[in-house]
Parts: structure tokens; sequence; C-alpha cells
């Protein structure tokens, strides 16, 4: 348990919180609330007698409360800090060949095919574009001659965008088609994507095409979700996503805390708009714990008539009568 927090370390950690917000945040308006009410926060008791683990509570709550942002946190832990600091001196290569992404398969845990050549893909978060395809590329071959696909995003958290948009590009047939843009607050800088034509398999781009969400799913998996659902070429199966529309990352304040801020907005060039605040409503909203098997049977009527198997299809189907 960590120590009770002394003033001038509370203080000096809540200043260089407000310089973040004040300075970088993704909504300069509410970033200037948020400073206002940590400000008002200290003149307050509410503070007093804390220790660090508590502290951080208290000031993400208020972060998250006046914001509506849940990606923002304030966490403590010296170890990490140290290692966090390292880390963030490393070019982003480097931070994506950290060898966890490949132990824990780049958070890509299943691939299948179900009954009826229906494929079933697993994602549970993005890793960067080079570490993922090592994974993402194979699981794609397996399921390329699969007559449907349902992507299965319920545990799905966020992470970077580039093996989103290189996902994406499997199911859209036209070229250079604008995806979800980011603008950095941090660079005052719009960052654009489009699809790719470099795509390890071209039997995808015209598949019915099924994403199971949860409340669970956020951030990068909200935007694979958004960007499908806006372009018309996916069926969304489940509950309404989680809300989190801006992208970020750590920054580093001094006696071992450190901060996840928001200096990305999305922009979705349909809709020109994003999910922050609201998540995504799916076209069948159902518990996420049934939709794998509502979006199988729905998968299953789809391709009944043009399958190679009808009798395997209807077999399948029959499970479900």
């Amino acid at each position: 348990m960590s120590s009770e927090i002394d003033r001038h370390e509370m203080q000096e950690c809540i200043s260089a919180i407000s310089n973040l917000f004040s300075s970088i945040y993704v909504l300069p308006d509410v970033g200037m609330q948020v400073v206002d009410s940590l400000t008002d926060l200290q003149s307050t008791d509410q503070l007093i007698g804390l220790n660090r683990d508590a502290f951080c509570t208290v000031i993400t709550e208020t972060m998250q409360s006046v914001s509506g942002d849940r990606h923002l946190q304030l966490s403590y832990d010296p170890e990490f800090y140290e290692m966090l600091v390292e880390k963030l001196q490393q070019p982003q290569t480097e931070r994506d060949s950290n060898p966890l992404y490949l132990h824990y398969n780049c958070n890509i845990p299943k691939v299948e095919r179900m009954a009826g050549n229906i494929g079933y893909l697993k994602i549970d978060g993005f890793v960067g574009l080079n570490p993922g395809k090592t994974v993402l590329d194979p699981a794609l071959l397996f399921l390329q001659n699969c007559d449907a696909i349902i992507i299965d995003l319920r545990d799905n958290e966020g992470g970077r965008p580039e093996l989103v948009h290189y996902l994406i590009s499997h199911f859209i047939r036209d070229q250079n088609v604008q995806l979800t843009s980011l603008y950095d607050a941090e660079e005052d800088k719009l960052h654009t994507y489009q699809t790719t034509s470099e795509l390890v398999t071209e039997q995808l781009l015209d598949v019915p095409l099924y994403l199971l969400t949860s409340s669970t799913t956020f951030s990068a998996g909200e935007d694979l979700t958004y960007t499908l659902k806006a372009l018309n070429r996916a069926k969304l199966i489940g509950e309404q996503t989680g809300g989190g529309g801006h992208a970020g990352g750590f920054k580093t304040l001094q006696y071992g805390y450190y901060i996840w801020i928001s200096t990305k907005r999305a922009i979705n060039p349909i809709t020109n708009s994003n999910w922050e605040g609201t998540g995504i409503v799916p076209d069948i909203n159902v518990d996420a714990e049934d939709a794998l098997q509502i979006a199988h049977q729905l998968a299953l009527e789809a391709v009944l008539d043009q399958s190679r198997d009808p009798h395997e299809v209807t077999q399948a189907l029959s499970e479900y009568q």
C-alpha cells in the first residue's frame, strides 16, 4: 500500500497534469474545464490524508467525470514509471518489437472454421502493424476460403490504428477508400488514412461480414466497428460499445506518477464525427454472450444459396431451429 502523499508532492503532480491539459489535450475547452476542476479540488478537504493510490483514484475520477473521457487515468508505480521513462525514449519501431506481443500471439487468441464454412476471428487488441501482420496474415489466409466471416471484438479494448486499417482493407473492394482520420493536438496536424492494396489475400473482399461487440469494446476496437458500419460493410451484433473515440498515450510526471492523456481525436470522413462518449449502437442489440450464436445463424442463412455444400449449411442451421 502506498504511503500518504504530502502537500508539496500533491501540488506538483496536479500542476504537471494541469499543464498537460492546458497544452495538449485533444479538446482545448474541455481541457481547461479539467484544469479548473483540479484547481477547485485542491481548495477542498477531499485530498487531505490520502495515500498515493487513493490520490490517483480521486484525480482519475475527477478528470473522467468532467471530460467524459474514459481513457484518462493517473497512476502511481515507481517501478513501471522507470520502465516507462526508458520506453518513451525508444523509437516506435523498437517499442513494437516487444517480445510479449508474440508471446500473446499479438492479441489474436483464436481463428476457426465454424460449421457451414463460416470463419471466426477473435481479436482482443491491435498491436503495431509489423508484429501484428505476423499473426494476422496467416489467420486471414486460413479464413480466405470461408463463405462469411465473424470478427469477435467483444474483449477488444483498443490499440494501434495501423493494424485496424490493414484489416479493414481486406474487406473493401474499392481502392484508396478514406478511413477514419486522427487529429493530433500535440502536432496540430490531421493524419489521414486510406485502404491499402497490399493484401495477403483478395478472397475476403466481398464476403458477408459480422462484427461482435460488447460494452468492453473500446478505442481502436471501436474504430474498426465504426468505420465498417459507416461504410455499410458489416453487420454489428452485440452490445453498445464503450465510447472511446480519442487516442493518446502515457506521459510521465515525477515522483513515480504517470498519466494516460488523450491527444488525438478520431474523425470519420463519412459522418465527420466519432464515437467518443456515445459508443456504437449495433444493428442487432443482444447480450454479448449471445452474439456469436446469432451471428453464426445469420451468416449461415446468408450463404446457404451460394454454398458449395448446402447440406452442411442446412445441417448447421438445424442446430438453431
